[in-house]
């Protein structure tokens, strides 16, 4: 799915399901809890369990919960982007153009 269709369905999901009249600072406060769920996951990943966690998950269980943490940044990212009228191709392709025109500032 490219990321105009993504942003199209999301937004049109959340009109249809009353979501869309939230304020945006919840989406905010959501996407930074989600933020942190990665950061918790990416670490167990790397590291292993907390030694007081009493419930070992495993590596694939792991990878499936960071794909879905990931997809709720995805997804509360794209409803910031909306609110503001943002399109999140430009995005992409303006991030793009920013990483290449520094890495050709740094290595000239």
């Amino acid at each position: 799915m490219n990321t105009n269709k993504f942003q199209q369905r999301l937004k049109q999901f959340y009109q249809e399901t009353g979501y869309a009249e939230v304020d945006s600072f919840v989406f905010l406060g959501l996407l930074t809890e989600d933020t942190g769920k990665v950061a918790r996951i990416m670490r167990e990943l790397e590291f292993g369990p907390h030694p007081l966690k009493t419930q070992i998950t495993s590596d694939k269980m792991n990878k499936k919960l960071l794909s879905e943490s990931i997809g709720n940044l995805l997804g509360n990212l794209t409803l910031i982007a909306t609110h503001y009228d943002i399109e999140l191709q430009d995005v992409c392709e303006e991030h793009i153009e920013k990483l290449e025109k520094l890495h050709s500032m740094m290595h000239n």
